[in-house]
């Protein structure tokens, strides 16, 4: 089991659906939080982030209903279609 923060942007706005990866250190805490933001508003609203850290997926979503998003929420997952790809 690895400390890496695994990082798999989703966006099902895109035909074909289109994704992105990243892997940080978890002591980059900003680096994460800023990645995962800045992601979500340029993919737009069709867009999440799956992540794994410590074997736990979590997923993040944007709080805005229009424009950018200051901020995202998190929850955890059991099942997400597209774990396979943080293996």
């Amino acid at each position: 089991m690895t400390d890496t923060v695994q990082i798999l942007m989703v966006n099902t706005g895109a035909t074909p659906i289109s994704f992105e990866k990243f892997a940080f250190s978890p002591t980059e805490k900003q680096q994460i939080h800023d990645t995962i933001l800045n992601s979500l508003n340029r993919l737009g609203k069709q867009a999440h982030a799956l992540l794994k850290y410590r074997g736990e997926f979590w997923v993040a979503d944007h709080t805005a209903r229009k424009g950018a998003s200051k901020e995202y929420f998190k929850h955890q997952v059991r099942y997400h279609p597209y774990m396979k790809e943080l293996a």
